[in-house]
């Protein structure tokens, strides 16, 4: 915030690139080896104003760029892991129902999280159990068989969880206006969210 003030922003609405990129550039000269965490910490700030409607742009492109690391990449999670963190999530809520559905997706599908935010209604097909889409990053069509228990999850949200909207993307923001997300940081937003929790612990 020290930073905001430095220039002269008052307002969320008043950040612009440059002064993203400038925060960037200025920080790295004193923390070199955390910009990992500097990074992270950006987007998770920038998807935070976005879900609340607080901000317009969560700068993906510039907080995208890759970034030497000092430690190996983690390896994928195991499936105990998967279900620990699947298990971790509230069903009860409405932001619960979504983010059940849009992991289980994942973990059993392998979309990317830009495929699972594009995904609209009419690409389920209930009765045979498939999603028919076109990748986002390939522009290739896909036809991936859903198990019934996954299609459970993602119908339980629609029904009972997700707000009556003229949208027609499957997952959409819980605070008004309700519309689909725009690209997959959301998703990757709720997948960090709970995988803050213990998982690795096991």
């Amino acid at each position: 915030m020290k930073s905001l003030t430095d220039n002269g922003i008052t307002s969320f609405e008043d950040i612009q690139t440059e002064h993203v990129r400038n925060f960037i550039v200025k920080i790295s000269e004193t923390r070199s080896k955390s910009m990992d965490d500097v990074i992270y910490t950006l987007r998770a700030f920038f998807c935070y104003l976005c879900e609340n409607d607080l901000y317009h742009d969560n700068f993906w492109m510039l907080l995208a760029a890759p970034r030497c690391r000092d430690h190996h990449v983690r390896n994928c999670l195991s499936s105990e892991e998967i279900s620990l963190l699947l298990g971790c999530i509230g069903r009860e809520s409405s932001d619960g129902k979504r983010d059940f559905a849009a992991m289980y997706l994942a973990a059993v599908s392998g979309l990317r999280a830009g495929d699972i935010a594009s995904l609209m209604l009419n690409d389920i097909d209930w009765k045979k159990h498939e999603i028919r889409l076109v990748q986002g990053k390939t522009s290739e069509p896909l036809i991936i068989p859903v198990p019934k228990a996954v299609l459970n999850a993602i119908a339980d949200y629609i029904l009972n969880g997700r707000p009556e909207t003229p949208d027609k993307k499957v997952f959409v923001r819980h605070c008004a206006p309700f519309r689909g997300y725009h690209d997959g940081v959301s998703i990757s937003c709720i997948f960090r969210k709970y995988l803050k929790n213990p998982v690795r612990s096991m």
